[in-house]
């Protein structure tokens, strides 16, 4: 079985990819959806056909929508990462503590596991 560690350059990485995501969001989808070419109904293919047209808007609202929750899932994902992260240095900070005291009592860290079987001793 493989031991699983914390990788707090992994989570950097996936932070960054997160960061470019939200980016890509907020300064090219968003915009082009409120001011630009997103921002128009089709010129053809609305009119003639009954509910075409508030079809299309609901559909935008609900893209509109989606994206709004996308932009605040990811904000909250970076945000639980970086409390993981802060939480991980105080936790890795704690450790080295607790050894440097266990070291300076004069007493060695057992580096190799024990050579006796607790159950021969029975």
């Amino acid at each position: 079985m493989s031991q699983r560690e914390f990788d707090p350059e992994a989570v950097a990485d996936f932070q960054r990819i997160l960061k470019a995501d939200l980016d890509f969001i907020e300064e090219q989808i968003i915009p082009r959806m409120r001011d630009g070419d997103l921002s128009n109904m089709p010129a053809f293919g609305l009119e003639g056909v009954e509910g075409k047209k508030s079809e299309y808007l609901t559909s935008f609202q609900s893209t509109w929508t989606d994206l709004q929750n996308i932009k605040v899932t990811i904000k909250k994902m970076l945000e639980a990462l970086d409390e993981i992260v802060k939480q991980n240095a105080d936790t890795e900070d704690s450790n080295v503590t607790e050894i440097e005291q266990y070291l300076s009592v004069g007493e060695s860290v057992p580096t190799e596991a024990p050579t006796t079987n607790y159950y021969d001793e029975l």
